[in-house]
């Protein structure tokens, strides 16, 4: 299974995951491997590429949608489908070397984003904000290897998953402002699971006929007459307004009878390419139970 690196990160931890549900549910003699790669695109490439199993982030609650990946789906690139999706919580931690003395840390560093999220507890606790890197586990790896010059009194903020995979001290836990935060993985496969019955869930891009279609008026189109929800419709800009398609998710299979009446419905509203073929795409439809 091809997933974010560098070792530690949250793509990491949700591969695993999947891998050992995977096991778990097939019966695996042995656990899938985890390859990772440098960027979600190149998890996307390489996953269709090599016909093999992958993961990519697709929102988290507190930055909404990856625009990398949405980005690479809304201009109709070629990708493995979509045959799944895990949620994992996130949990940021206060990470030191085993050599370093607690008393002495004065400063953090970690991605962008963790930092921001942690910067409530940081204060309280008199943790300057330091260098932002590439991800969480990159600053996990940075003081595990000492080539940050600085190790003896930063922290690196991380998940758990981190701290073992890099022999780190856990100084502090649950160090975020705002507990409860998640990022959603999509798994990809390349074989799509064909079945109608109840708990599914069906992820699309298309773009409308319509170019001042508003978002309501899109969802109260997709969504009447059944009792289905429609759990995301985003707007996706390919350069302007003007040129921009709907990322959507509704709770059904594409194959239910449910499933079949919104994508009835979503034809009448879809805008055609210059061959006159309908601008929708199924990313990819699958059970939840």
């Amino acid at each position: 299974m091809n997933a974010l690196g560098p070792e530690g990160t949250n793509g990491h931890e949700a591969a695993m995951l999947a891998a050992q549900a995977m096991q778990a549910k097939l019966q695996l003699k042995h656990l899938p491997g985890v390859v990772l790669l440098r960027s979600h695109i190149d998890v996307l490439e390489e996953t269709l590429k090599r016909g093999c199993l992958g993961l990519v982030a697709i929102e988290n609650d507190g930055q909404g949608l990856v625009g990398e990946v949405v980005n690479y789906f809304a201009h109709d690139k070629p990708s493995a489908h979509v045959i799944g999706d895990i949620v994992l919580p996130i949990q940021h931690d206060l990470l030191i070397h085993p050599d370093a003395n607690e008393s002495e840390i004065r400063e953090a560093i970690s991605h962008r984003q963790a930092l921001n999220q942690t910067r409530e507890q940081r204060e309280k606790l008199k943790i300057a904000e330091g260098q932002s890197t590439t991800s969480t586990a990159e600053a996990a790896r940075l003081i595990a290897s000492w080539e940050h010059p600085g190790w003896r009194y930063t922290a690196a903020i991380a998940s758990p998953f981190a701290a073992e995979a890099y022999g780190l001290r856990v100084m502090r836990e649950h160090i975020e402002d705002q507990p409860g935060n998640t990022t959603r993985f999509y798994i990809l496969g390349q074989k799509q699971p064909m079945t109608g019955g109840n708990g599914g869930k069906t992820a699309l891009i298309f773009a409308v006929s319509d170019k001042s279609c508003s978002l309501g008026h899109t969802l109260l189109s997709i969504g009447s007459g059944d009792d289905v929800n429609i759990s995301s419709l985003d707007r996706v800009r390919l350069g302007s307004k003007a040129n921009s398609v709907f990322f959507c998710e509704f709770d059904a299979h594409v194959q239910s009878e449910a499933g079949k009446n919104i994508m009835r419905r979503l034809h009448t509203l879809v805008a055609k390419d210059a061959a006159g073929r309908p601008r929708l795409r199924v990313l990819g439809s699958w059970s939840t139970s």
